[in-house]
């Protein structure tokens, strides 16, 4: 929202929480197919000006008339759009040590010339922080294609995770462009779409450190798209040549470490012969996740409460 001062970070950043809130409610059936996710305009808009100017917000460059409110209203539009990382800024690092540096000896977070008593920004930088506590399950890997037709996909399924074991899940979107170092706040990577994924041999050679480094892969097939079939099939086939990506049979602990799925849905591994390194499927979980078909399909949310726990 423009006044006279100019734009805000808690008003674009409150405006697009709530255009993506209005995108997921409005557009649910539309992400049943695979689009593509072709964002609104205003949301596209709202999201280019904070990936350019948080950077400046959050190291305190840009003013803002409140800035615990701003942090707050930072993070529900990253919560709502599952971004770690608006442009190359890292919101909730550099929002922490941003807020950090303005809380007093009482525990207060006093910021000069912002509500002379301070609970209110105190109120606020302890919503932000408390994000902080909560262990991210997946990384989205964003890459080259379709991969974001479910944009809810993820946020449905922790949902449903953090209920089954009463412990708050979270979930976020990691670029490929990022350092691998950056990808190991989550033990599962996960990709998924219709269309062929396009890797370089630098792309590939960066998933393949972060398997070498302890993480695991998970990929679905989306509407059937033979494209990303195939194309998935020959990533696993470069990534671990000395490996195939085999199915597994109704014993493996995929079907009953936690919930009995008698081999349900069809499961495929590469396994080294001590851990999995890629988990893959074509059966689209990823759409019934995003409708949050939790009851008609409810071996859909069971098979990764399996895959939480062998992980």
């Amino acid at each position: 929202k423009r006044r006279q001062q100019g734009s805000s970070a808690s008003m674009t950043a409150g405006g697009v929480a709530t255009l993506m809130v209005c995108n997921d409610v409005l557009n649910a059936q539309v992400f049943s197919r695979c689009s593509g996710n072709k964002l609104s305009p205003n949301i596209r808009g709202g999201l280019a000006w904070l990936e350019k100017h948080l950077g400046a917000v959050l190291a305190g460059k840009k003013s803002e008339r409140s800035f615990g409110y701003s942090l707050y209203a930072i993070e529900r539009a990253a919560l709502a759009s599952g971004y770690k990382y608006f442009g190359t800024t890292d919101w909730y690092r550099a929002g922490t040590a941003r807020a950090l540096k303005f809380q007093t000896s009482s525990g207060a977070f006093v910021i000069p010339g912002q509500f002379k008593d301070p609970i209110v920004n105190t109120c606020f930088c302890l919503l932000f922080l408390a994000r902080g506590r909560n262990p991210v399950l997946f990384n989205k890997l964003e890459f080259e294609g379709d991969w974001n037709n479910r944009p809810r996909d993820l946020a449905n399924l922790t949902r449903y995770l953090s209920h089954t074991f009463e412990r708050t899940l979270n979930w976020q979107v990691i670029p490929l462009k990022t350092p691998v170092r950056e990808w190991h706040d989550a033990p599962i990577l996960y990709l998924s779409g219709s269309k062929e994924p396009k890797f370089s041999d630098a792309d590939l050679e960066k998933i393949r450190t972060y398997v070498r480094q302890g993480g695991t892969l998970l990929s679905a097939t989306e509407c059937s798209g033979i494209g990303f079939h195939e194309g998935i099939h020959a990533v696993y086939a470069k990534l671990f040549p000395q490996y195939e990506l085999a199915p597994i049979d109704k014993t493996h602990p995929l079907y009953n470490a936690h919930f009995t799925l008698r081999g349900i849905p069809a499961i495929s591994i590469v396994s080294n012969g001590v851990r999995p390194l890629a988990i893959h499927t074509d059966v689209d979980l990823p759409k019934e996740w995003q409708l949050r078909n939790r009851v008609t399909r409810k071996w859909a949310f069971e098979m990764p409460v399996n895959l939480y726990k062998y992980v």
